[in-house]
C-alpha cells in the first residue's frame, strides 16, 4: 500500500466540478490501495476555505452543514488519516530562547532552499515529518509553485512531489 501527504487544494477540488484538479482528485481517493495523510495546518486550511467556499461546493447534504461537519465529512469520506507529533525544539534568536514546533523550526531552516509560501513550506515539511514517520512516498499537490519547485524540495527533504494525476 503507498501512502501521501495530501495537500488541501487536492481535497477541496473533489468536491468543485470545475475546479482543474476534480477529475483527478475523484479517481485518487477511490484508489483503495493509497493512504492519504494530512497534518493540522490542513485542518486549519480545511476550515478558512470552507468557510469561504461552501456553497460552491458539491456535497451530499440537504441543508448547508456547518463548517466542522463538513471538514468531519470530507476527512471521512477522503479516508483522510490526521496525524501529529509534538515535538519541539529550543532555538536562540536575537538572544531570546525560543521553544518551537520542529515543524516550525525546520521550515524557517529551509525557507531560504525552497522559497514557497509559508503554509506550502510547512506542508512539504509535514510531509517529510510524515515519510520518516508513516512511510510516506510524497505529497500530492496541484500548487503550480510547489510542483516547479520540486527539485528543490527533493534535494533538501527527499520527498516526491506529485500532480494527482500520477498517483496510481
Amino acid at each position: 500500500m503507498s501512502s501521501y501527504y495530501v495537500d488541501t487544494s487536492v481535497i477541496i477540488a473533489r468536491y468543485k466540478p470545475n475546479d482543474e484538479l476534480y477529475r483527478y482528485s475523484s479517481r485518487i481517493f477511490e484508489l483503495k490501495n493509497v493512504s492519504f495523510y494530512i497534518s493540522p495546518i490542513t485542518l486549519l486550511e480545511l476550515f478558512s476555505v470552507l468557510s469561504r467556499i461552501k456553497d460552491s461546493l458539491t456535497v451530499p447534504f440537504k441543508e448547508k452543514p456547518l463548517i466542522a461537519s463538513l471538514v468531519t465529512f470530507i476527512v471521512k469520506d477522503c479516508r483522510l488519516k490526521v496525524a501529529s507529533k509534538a515535538y519541539t525544539i529550543k532555538k536562540r534568536i536575537a538572544g531570546s530562547e525560543l521553544r518551537t514546533p520542529i515543524e516550525y523550526y525546520l521550515a524557517m531552516k529551509y525557507a531560504e532552499s525552497l522559497r514557497l509560501r509559508t503554509l506550502d513550506t510547512l506542508h512539504v515539511v509535514y510531509a517529510w515529518l510524515f515519510k520518516r514517520l508513516y512511510d510516506v512516498r510524497g505529497l500530492v499537490t496541484g500548487d503550480e509553485e510547489i510542483i516547479r519547485r520540486s527539485e528543490a524540495i527533493n534535494e533538501c527533504f527527499g520527498i516526491e512531489i506529485l500532480h494527482p494525476r500520477e498517483v496510481r
